[in-house]
């Protein structure tokens, strides 16, 4: 419903904030109610129509199972900078499908979700033209029953890196 928006603008408040935002339909129905300053998509095609100087993924790119689609389209809008965070990543195992059931904070269903394993992650991120500008550990994870490996949420912030041209060559810097 926003609540980053409000959260950037406290943080940020000599920054002018242009905050778009891709949700479930009824999350952006109530955003654009509380918020109407900024811009709710119900479908993803809106949002990649343009480029953003911060593309913010919270806890979301865990839900595809190929995730690395939706990372380059991320990518191919972040100008500089990609912010994914809130996810679980484990250290040792491969990335693994786990059940995530939130029935203790009040939603009634369950549904997959992808804990990744970081190297695989950042190696692929940083392979399609971006650098790791800060990691973040956030806590340790749930309890996932019969995981190959216990994981931490985590979030990483990357760079695009730039492009010089030095003697007729370009290079990435």
């Amino acid at each position: 419903m926003g609540h980053y928006y409000l959260l950037s603008e406290a943080v940020l408040p000599e920054v002018q904030i242009e905050y778009y935002c891709q949700d479930l339909p009824l999350l952006c129905q109530a955003g654009r109610e509380v918020l109407p300053r900024a811009h709710f998509f119900e479908r993803p095609d809106g949002c990649f129509s343009q480029q953003y100087d911060l593309i913010l993924a919270s806890s979301s790119v865990w839900y595809e199972e190929n995730w690395r689609p939706l990372v380059d389209r991320l990518i191919s809008v972040a100008n500089p900078y990609l912010y994914v965070t809130r996810m679980i990543f484990v250290e040792q195992a491969a990335s693994y499908v786990a059940m995530q059931r939130p029935w203790a904070v009040g939603y009634r269903t369950e549904y997959l979700c992808w804990i990744l394993n970081r190297g695989e992650f950042v190696d692929y991120v940083s392979a399609q033209g971006m650098d790791v500008v800060r990691e973040f550990l956030i806590s340790r994870g749930p309890h996932i029953h019969d995981a190959p490996e216990q994981g931490d949420y985590r979030g990483f912030l990357f760079r695009k890196k730039a492009a010089a041209t030095i003697n007729g060559r370009t290079r990435s810097s």
